[in-house]
């Protein structure tokens, strides 16, 4: 049996009804069942007893597990423990008597904040653990004022702080750990700017890394003992102040590793006893950090289950120990968070939908009845005082049990007895671990040491907070759904008051767009073309109110503008756009939708220099289920072309949605609107109570001409109508499916090189379902994705960018200016098209802006749940394990590489000088300068390898990156103060890599010009941006060296292509007959446009720098360690 089948056959066996999970308590659950539970019908005969067998009942429980117990040398003795309980149990009889005595505790615990009696003068060295203690439990409380008492906090703590970094235990007392995690806990608790600051960030992170022990693991105090608390206090101190970094965890998985017991617990250290509050700590330092996948998580679940005590509800710590009220947190969390560390790693394993693995309720039981003093507090447990510690985690620990994992509540007996939400990661109030991001994320990188630190959140506490949050939102839209399905409202027409059903929320609002050159549109009195015109026209820039659409006609209500009140409007002609819906208009007359706030608050934080790290996003519903996209899809498979041929025309259902789907334009042209329905309801981007009505239009946009839409695939618009007009549903969609096999040669060579080859066509699915939350910046809204891996057919169905319409192009230049307001979007950038460009050098640092964004957010964890944790090594480590262990390379492999190069090389040339010399400049068919280029690219050529290991040589040169960020793979527009903001698509091969490597890409469309006078700024704002958005810095100069050290081989790999591609489309003997790089000859052909272009800027810049000097440079200085040895 599997690990995972046994683990849920388990937790089967134990914990899948109300009824079993209490029956963990045998005997004593009868008598539960009877006072506190509804009856089943097995057990309405028994409730009709008397008193008195109840009363029997529960003794014979108790006097069961009395004899069934043996206490330890030191233990309170059974009888005692269980007493207290035994006489709640037969003094409660319903549920609702059972509540939490929640002002007395209240009171009991502010007055510790104040004071404290003289019997805790022994307890001076743990004062910012009371601190911690009373605030927390009094936010769980929902009674901490932090007007009251986070200036006191702040103000008392600071004076634990020490000189060199950490808490102690009170003032001027040494810095250990534990009061450090307790001192920096409370700060969060007290949720203010000066809370925040009363931490000394750059000491504590230098404390931190003196704490570190060669083992893995972190000392409690200097010369101190190293345990599994030093972990836990060390990663959740550095996440919660935004700390945590790669050197900081180094070690830290595979100490925790070792830890963990036979049993499946952890220990405090190693070879000892597996214990609850050292299995917390370990579990919980690794779950931050996102790297619980070290554990064997199995096992661990298998010796958590048994923690919970059959008769008492409770938990205890270890093995033959009594039910403790404190490991209601310590070994209550263990299962949430086991939970999340199952669903962030994608397990097979039976996640439970409510309970977590343990029985909350009979918890409950426990603190409840046996575990409230009195005189307020909570305590260990019956006939011991109350005590601060036990009445923070016992409340802690109730809190963890109330709330499920899918957002439902569990509270036993009064309804009231609710608790605040507590952060399993950390223990602090949720609202308090959220609120901090928004300071911590706004510092710049630290300076400890002379050196610049940039610490980061834990990225599974960041993924737990986000998960929840989308959990709750979707509980809040049912809510709303249901609440709005039922509403009413009180109208009054002619002095008479009846129930109205409310109108639908959310009516469509157009903006009118046509008509300027005639004073607006025409308004007819009736939906026919033939009923009779109004006398006055609709103005432009009017905006109206949907009331009706039927086709192309529209009823319309006047919102603002002039023209008729009411009437009937043709929204387009003759494909010409007359009206727009004005979330697809942009700003319209309205207020701005959201992402136009988003893109000016972005460039204000660029324009102030402000620091960006990623935010908490919600999670969207699709990535939402246990399994998530990329593990629903089968290994790729490589096709021949016979099988291409014969798999490609099935239609076989999708691997994400289980729909069959359509997969090319007369598919989508048959697809009614109840596939879209159905689509867009499986991937969640449709409300369930909404519906496409009508399919208003589908176009294919063409794959060769001046305005081809690219070479990945083809590509479609569709117009949709929806049943309930709404401001966040786009109608006007964009579509991308594959080349058709059999369409023509060049579909054939396009379907085999995406789909066949290599995985190109999953990866942009995969990218824009489960990331496009995560971007730090915009990408199409995903409405539908799926693929099939045995046709390798495929559909990408995204919101359709509303381009803005070109000036008039004459001569390949635009000689019509349009005046543009803030955020409406730029007219399309076609591929290898910059003269059409307004601004071009403004285009290009948008774009390299945009990659140092992506970039660095990578470096901060920001996409490990789709490209797994990012491996970080130095130089030397690469120095060390990568280039000082290659073999010498035989001299014979110097000259093939030098003779393909040379081969490769000359066809380039003979393009340039003798088949297609008009469309290069005088220099770059200049035959003595391409003989020299010619000669020095040879003499690198067998060093290519070299220099690409040099791109490589540090995890601070490589982060996720588009593959070929040109301007034709994405939008812009400028913000009201002109910069300019970004968009991107066509994620295709999205993915880590050296990313200067991906400059050739970006920049190979650019003209010699352009580049000339602007690449060196392109390196500088790169590495401002990547610094800035939270990776490492990077010195503009090494960036500048490396984009140039490409430079021969990008050359080199430029004229291959000539006769590959350019050939195969525009033959040699048919050039003589093209005059220019706007002849349509050159244009209309996609390969031949695109090849054509790369080849003419390169041989034009090549000659603008020295590169054979550059390479020269390099190999004799920084690059000595990586040249490779040829020898005979």
């Amino acid at each position: 049996m599997d690990g995972s089948l046994s683990v849920q056959l388990e937790c089967e066996d134990t914990l899948t009804s109300e009824e079993q999970r209490l029956g963990l308590f045998n005997d004593l659950s009868i008598a539960l069942t009877l006072v506190f539970l509804p009856p089943t019908a097995g057990q309405s005969a028994a409730i009709q007893a008397s008193d008195q067998s109840v009363e029997a009942a529960i003794r014979q429980c108790c006097e069961e597990l009395l004899s069934s117990i043996v206490p330890l040398e030191g233990e309170e003795s059974p009888r005692n423990v269980l007493s207290i309980f035994q006489h709640a149990l037969l003094h409660t009889k319903t549920q609702e008597e059972i509540s939490l005595q929640r002002e007395r505790h209240v009171n009991w615990l502010k007055r510790g904040l104040v004071s404290l009696p003289p019997n805790f003068a022994g307890l001076d060295a743990s004062r910012p653990w009371f601190v911690f203690w009373i605030s927390h439990a009094l936010e769980i409380l929902d009674d901490f004022s932090e007007t009251l008492w986070s200036p006191q906090v702040a103000a008392f703590l600071s004076h634990c702080q020490d000189p060199t970094g950490g808490f102690g235990g009170g003032p001027s007392q040494l810095p250990h750990l534990a009061p450090t995690y307790a001192a920096v806990s409370a700060l969060v608790l007290a949720g203010s700017e000066t809370a925040y600051k009363a931490v000394d960030r750059s000491s504590m992170y230098g404390f931190l890394m003196r704490m570190k022990s060669p083992q893995g693991g972190f000392k409690m105090h200097d010369e101190g003992e190293t345990d599994m608390r030093g972990c836990y206090c060390a990663v959740a101190v550095a996440s919660m102040l935004h700390l945590l970094t790669d050197e900081l965890l180094e070690g830290v998985p595979e100490y925790i590793r070792r830890c963990q017991t036979w049993e499946g617990g952890i220990a405090g250290e190693e070879g000892l006893e597996a214990h609850g509050g050292y299995s917390y700590c370990g579990l919980a330092a690794l779950c931050i950090a996102g790297r619980a996948d070290a554990l064997d998580l199995h096992a661990f679940l298998k010796w958590a289950v048994y923690k919970q005590m059959t008769r008492e509800g409770g938990f205890q710590g270890r093995a033959n120990k009594l039910v403790d009220s404190c490991y209601s947190f310590w070994q209550g969390a263990i299962f949430p968070l086991l939970h999340e560390a199952f669903r962030q790693k994608g397990e097979e394993v039976a996640l439970p939908k409510d309970h977590c693995w343990f029985a909350p309720q009979p918890l409950q039981t426990y603190i409840l009845l046996a575990c409230q003093h009195p005189n307020g507090g909570l305590r260990d447990k019956p006939g011991k005082s109350a005590d601060f510690y036990h009445t923070c985690y016992a409340l802690s620990g109730m809190a963890v049990s109330q709330y499920d994992v899918q957002g439902g509540t569990s509270v036993f007996g009064d309804p009231r007895n609710l608790l605040e939400r507590t952060d399993i990661y950390y223990n602090v109030a949720v609202e308090k671990a959220e609120r901090k991001c928004t300071y911590f994320n706004s510092l710049p990188p630290l300076s400890v040491d002379g050196r610049t630190v940039q610490g980061r959140e834990g990225s599974g506490a960041v993924a737990w907070r986000q998960h929840i949050r989308t959990i709750d939102r979707q509980a809040q839209q049912v809510d709303d759904r249901q609440a709005a399905s039922s509403a009413t409202y009180t109208a009054r027409k002619g002095g008479y008051a009846g129930e109205v059903e409310c109108a639908p929320r959310g009516m469509a609002l157009w903006e009118i767009v046509g008509g300027s050159e005639a004073g607006g549109i025409v308004v007819r009195e009736g939906r026919e073309l033939k009923s009779p015109q109004e006398p006055e026209r609709l103005s432009t820039k009017s905006l109206v109110e949907e009331l009706e659409l039927v086709g192309e006609r529209l009823r319309y209500r006047l919102q603002s503008g002039r023209g008729p009140q009411q009437g009937w409007i043709s929204i387009r002609i003759s494909g010409k756009e007359l009206a727009v819906r004005r979330d697809e208009a942009g700003l319209a007359n309205g207020a701005p939708p959201k992402w136009v706030e988003e893109s000016a608050e972005k460039m204000r934080a660029f324009r102030e220099g402000r620091k960006m790290l990623p935010p908490p996003v919600d999670t969207p519903e699709r990535l939402l289920h246990e399994v998530q996209p990329k593990d629903m899809l089968p290994p790729f498979k490589r096709l021949s072309p016979k099988e291409m041929a014969e798999m490609s025309v099935k239609s076989l259902p999708g691997h994400f949605s289980g729909l069959k789907f359509p997969h090319n334009v007369e598919q989508l042209k048959s697809c009614g609107p109840s596939w879209y329905t159905q689509a867009f309801h499986k991937f969640g981007t449709l409300p369930l109570d909404n519906s496409v009505v009508k399919v208003l239009h589908v176009e294919q946009l063409p794959h060769s001409g001046f305005d081809a839409a690219g070479g990945a695939g083809h590509k479609a618009l569709i117009e949709l109508q929806y049943a309930k007009p709404d401001p966040n549903l786009h109608t006007k969609l964009f579509a991308k499916y594959p080349w058709d096999y059999f369409e023509s040669e060049t579909g054939k060579r396009y379907r085999m090189q995406m789909s066949a080859y290599q995985d190109m066509d999953s990866a942009e699915l995969l990218t824009s379902i489960c990331c496009e939350h995560l971007f730090p910046f915009r990408i199409p809204k995903l409405y539908f994705a799926d693929i099939n891996r045995e046709t390798t057919n495929y559909v990408l169905i995204v919101e359709r960018i509303p381009f803005g319409r070109r000036g008039k192009v004459v001569k390949g230049k635009v000689t019509e200016k349009i005046e543009r307001k803030p955020f409406e979007i730029l007219p399309v950038c076609g591929k290898y098209q910059d003269y059409l460009l307004e601004d071009a050098p403004s285009i290009y640092f948008a774009l390299f802006r945009e990659m140092a964004h992506l970039a660095a957010w990578d470096h901060q964890g920001r996409y490990d749940a789709f490209l797994g944790p990012m491996q970080k090594y130095t130089e030397q480590e690469y120095l060390d394990q990568v280039i000082r262990v290659r073999k010498p390379q035989k001299e014979r492999k110097m000259e093939v590489l030098k003779g393909g190069c040379q081969s490769m090389i000359e066809k380039g040339i003979d393009f340039a000088l003798n088949v297609a010399s008009q469309i290069f400049t005088a220099s770059g068919r200049d035959k003595a300068k391409l003989e020299k280029m010619k000669k020095e690219i040879v003499e690198i050529a067998p060093y290519f390898d070299d220099i690409r290991s040099y791109m490589n040589n540090s995890s601070d040169w490589t982060a996720a990156m588009h593959m070929n960020l040109q301007a034709d793979n994405a939008w812009f527009w400028h913000d009201e103060m002109g910069d300019l903001d970004i968009g991107v698509f066509d994620w295709c091969g999205f993915q880590r890599a050296p990313f200067v490597m991906n400059f050739m890409g970006c920049l190979s469309g650019a003209e010699a010009d352009m580049l000339d006078a602007h690449e060196e700024g392109l390196m500088k704002i790169f590495c401002e941006e990547y610094e800035r958005y939270g990776g490492p810095h990077l010195e503009p100069s090494e960036m500048l060296l490396k984009y140039h050290l490409q430079w021969p081989s990008f050359a080199m790999d430029a004229c291959q292509w000539v006769e590959r591609d350019i050939y195969v489309q525009c033959p040699r003997e048919e050039w003589s007959t093209i005059k220019s790089m706007l002849d349509d000859k050159f244009v209309d052909r996609w390969n031949v446009r695109c090849r054509g272009t790369t080849l003419v800027n390169a041989f034009e810049f090549w000659h603008r720098r020295n590169f054979s000097k550059i390479f020269n440079d390099w190999i004799s200085g920084p690059g000595k360690e990586y040249r490779s040895v040829y020898s005979a």
